[in-house]
């Protein structure tokens, strides 16, 4: 007699796992082999599968005959009426049904061996569900949860058989959907020919756990069975394990009720929104144009979609950016590939040069950081001093191991996000250290115009030492170099004759509430000293913008309206300030400097958040003369 020692390996579908070889696993076995299932090699242990022989590579581990399986089909010749439900409903009402039916069911044996328990959050309650809070889980499983109650009340409604009606509970029917969406295999394994999405239960084959990466195929074999084949050779006492795909642990919490640790497949999904953009249908076209409809991304935490980074520019576009764009003949070109975020700077997936400057780049890594940051607030909170004191609530076991599959969870979404907002952040960086370089050797151009040399990350070199400052935390560079070549209200404000005047017409909180009127003042003085030749820190900006016209915005009635109408008030502010009449004076401040002073600020504006965290807006100056 050999005596197998079982290697214990983690085991990652392990709520979904057989029973101990106990006398229902017995039966259960039995069952398999007079219906002609063959698994001679594997042994069932502790929840587990494990090789009593040497499996060598491309052998067959399992073979599973189609009379086994549970389809549409045998659901509705068993139960006619549930012909018009869709496939995973009539599974889950005859997998009810059939629990029911006990020992009388031909399917008893595999039925009574499947978990009574599934941890999805689809059986959380109320206080498990905030652990959720603020993921793409807390919505989702809402949702799902409704659609599957609405979904029960209607099926209720179709049952003929009131016997079976009156036992069909919520709690069952809720059981059979978290069986089949944690066992469930595509039923084109069958019927080729079948629907797409149709599934089909493998008594056997959902016996194994999954693993990632794992090298396994799943081959039909004369028609008439399912065939799951190692391409790795498993010695004896080796666990044996199956492979579902790739997984992330968003996907296998809501779907089987575990997570991964350090999940090489996780990632977090985004999702672009355009809904409140005032040019909407204008990035939508350019969106459409581009083949560029898909709006859902996944981010992991070593790679970025680049249709993601592509979308976002044109989120970022401002009404000139759009305009360039739609004049030019060559579109961006946009690849599927994801991009390894490890690699140099010139392989990152790059628009048209002509089209995207520095403004635009800086106001897309600024827009996706805003996102990703407010995300990571929404769970940030979830420490592990959280999971401890939630532990010591008198969590039952099952409450346990929900807590620690969650915990995974959220702390995978975590890592994924603070990684990546490092990766933009050290990319701003070295676009606003490549910026600067250009701007001293004077060639940038006017913000939103085309920038030969922005999108040319053969040009663009990451950040050097001296930029990235040893002793500061990376998003502290970043905010200090952006803040350094932005004109900003904190900036403005260390002009002593501005500030006072400020002052004068605003308080503390309305400087900061009206920062883009703040700026647009502060514009026309600006331009009003350098007119003068007095000594300004960005004379070389305004000297080139100081005659520009935006046609746009002359022509747009309601859009000249509600200049003047700003005008006005802020003429009535100043007119009762006498340090402000002092500067601004009747030929200094009338309708045309605020038109232009509007027309610059908005073809210039970048929105970020500053040192404090606080959101804010800025004025990105980087010119080049003759450009205007």
């Amino acid at each position: 007699m050999v005596l197998v020692h079982f290697v214990q390996e983690p085991s990652f579908y392990h709520f979904s796992n057989l029973m101990d070889f106990d006398n229902t696993t017995k039966e259960y076995v039995r069952w398999l082999k007079e219906n002609c299932a063959t698994f001679s090699k594997v042994r069932f242990h502790g929840g587990s599968t494990y090789a009593i022989s040497k499996i060598l590579p491309n052998e067959s581990f399992a073979i599973i005959p189609f009379r086994l399986a549970i389809t549409h089909k045998t659901a509705k010749n068993h139960l006619p009426y549930l012909s018009s439900l869709s496939c995973r409903a009539a599974l889950a009402i005859f997998l009810v049904h059939e629990r029911l039916k006990d020992s009388d069911s031909f399917y008893h044996p595999y039925v009574n061996v499947l978990p009574k328990f599934i941890p999805t959050p689809l059986s959380y309650n109320d206080r498990e569900m905030e652990w959720l809070r603020g993921t793409n889980l807390d919505g989702g499983t809402k949702d799902r949860k409704g659609l599957l109650k609405r979904e029960y009340e209607q099926i209720l409604s179709a049952i003929e058989d009131e016997g079976f009606r009156s036992k069909l509970t919520w709690d069952l029917y809720l059981w059979a959907c978290n069986v089949i969406s944690s066992r469930c295999f595509p039923n084109k394994l069958i019927d080729p020919d079948g629907e797409e999405q149709n599934e089909a239960l493998f008594p056997l084959a959902d016996s194994f756990n999954h693993r990632p990466r794992q090298r396994v195929t799943w081959k039909v074999q004369d028609g008439n069975s399912l065939h799951l084949i190692t391409e790795d050779e498993i010695e004896i006492g080796e666990q044996i394990f199956n492979n579902y795909g790739t997984k992330s642990n968003e996907e296998l919490l809501i779907g089987y009720g575990f997570c991964i640790p350090d999940n090489p497949d996780d990632w977090v999904a985004i999702k672009v929104n355009f809904t409140q953009d005032p040019l909407r249908d204008q990035k939508l076209a350019v969106l459409s144009q581009l083949g560029l409809t898909e709006l859902t991304h996944f981010i992991r935490k070593d790679s970025i979609p680049s249709n993601l980074f592509a979308q976002l520019r044109i989120l970022a576009m401002n009404s000139e950016e759009i305009k360039i764009f739609q004049k030019a003949t060559v579109k961006i070109p946009v690849e599927d590939e994801i991009f390894d975020v490890t690699r140099s700077e010139s392989n990152l997936m790059s628009g048209d040069p002509e089209i995207f400057g520095y403004r635009c780049e800086i106001a897309m890594l600024e827009i996706f950081s805003s996102f990703l940051r407010k995300k990571l607030e929404l769970i940030i909170d979830r420490d592990d001093e959280f999971w401890d004191r939630e532990k010591e609530e008198g969590l039952s076991v099952e409450g346990l191991d929900k807590l620690r599959n969650t915990k995974i969870y959220i702390d995978g979404q975590k890592e994924i996000l603070k990684s990546t907002l490092e990766t933009l952040a050290f990319r701003e960086i070295g676009v606003l250290e490549s910026a600067c370089q250009n701007y001293r050797d004077e060639r940038i151009s006017f913000s939103f115009a085309s920038n030969h040399v922005i999108l040319n990350y053969q040009n663009l070199r990451e950040p050097s030492d001296a930029y990235l400052d040893g002793n500061s935390d990376l998003f502290v560079t970043k905010m200090k170099s952006l803040e350094s070549v932005m004109i900003t209200v904190r900036q403005v404000m260390l002009d002593d004759e501005f500030s006072k005047a400020m002052r004068e017409i605003f308080d503390e909180e309305s400087l900061m509430e009206e920062e883009d009127v703040v700026l647009m003042l502060y514009l026309i003085c600006e331009g009003e000293r350098v007119t003068r030749n007095k000594k300004s820190k960005w004379k070389f900006f305004m000297e080139v913008v100081k005659e520009y016209k935006d046609i746009s915005i002359s022509q747009d009635e309601e859009k000249i309206q509600e200049i003047s109408e700003l005008y006005n008030d802020l003429n009535s502010l100043i007119s009762s300030s006498p340090r402000c009449s002092k500067i601004f004076t009747e030929s200094m401040f009338n309708v045309n400097r605020l038109i232009w002073a509007t027309s610059i600020f908005e073809r210039c504006c970048v929105n970020y958040f500053d040192q404090d965290g606080k959101a804010s807006v800025g004025i990105l100056p980087f010119v080049i003369k003759n450009e205007v």
